[in-house]
């Protein structure tokens, strides 16, 4: 009987690799577009990354770790931008019982809408946003678009709203807001770093399809006797 474990253990690492087999995962990174919020000229953008380096990218901004430019960029961080890609699903894939639409990092006060449609609201850098929304994909041309926020005005939203000024040394802005907002806290300032407290598609996005279920985390734990 003592193999019994070390069976059940394989036979969950084969089922889980069947059912991931069965996942039919699209990538997002292709066609996305970039502008401040209100602006209706939209310019390429290159996705996972931050609006610093789109704006480099189109000369908009110089490269802030060149002599002190740093201090002529501090202008992003207070704007509010959107970026936006239009796509078009395989049709496999409209076919899949569920689908998911997947952000492995969103960088950091966000709206996701689809087609319009708001999927919800986001205010953590460091997880996974995940939506539905096989209900809402077109099997033409579908419109996705994320509206950032700017992360120190939301910030000092908050700090106006809890009132109590925490601890931040390495934050170099005006007023210190590091602390609450959940994103690298060496963006807005360290000893080794210039503040850059910029926002963007900083992780992979991807459609996520499949069928009756799937396994979505597998934990092991060991139990010593």
């Amino acid at each position: 009987m003592k193999p019994l474990p070390g069976f059940i253990l394989l036979a969950s690492l084969f089922l889980e690799a069947g059912l991931q087999a069965q996942l039919e995962q699209v990538p997002l990174h292709e066609a996305w577009t970039f502008a401040e919020a209100g602006d209706t000229v939209f310019r390429a953008a290159i996705v996972p990354g931050t609006v610093h380096q789109d704006l480099m990218r189109h000369g908009t901004i110089p490269d802030p770790y060149v002599g002190m430019n740093v201090d002529s960029v501090h202008w992003v961080e207070e704007r509010d931008w959107t970026y936006r890609c239009t796509f078009m699903p395989p049709a496999g894939l409209l076919d899949r019982e569920h689908i998911e639409l997947r952000f492995e990092g969103l960088d950091t006060f966000a709206e996701v809408l689809l087609n319009g449609r708001s999927l919800g609201l986001t205010d953590n850098m460091f997880r996974t946003w995940t939506f539905l929304v096989k209900d809402l994909l077109l099997s033409g041309e579908n419109v996705l678009e994320v509206r950032f926020s700017s992360p120190v005005k939301e910030g000092t939203k908050r700090l106006k709203r809890y009132g109590l000024q925490l601890p931040a040394d390495n934050d170099a802005g005006a007023v210190r807001v590091s602390p609450y907002v959940r994103k690298a806290a060496y963006h807005f300032g360290w000893d080794w770093a210039p503040r850059l407290v910029t926002s963007g598609i900083w992780r992979p996005v991807e459609l996520v399809g499949w069928d009756r279920a799937r396994i979505a985390d597998v934990r092991h734990r060991q139990v010593f006797r």
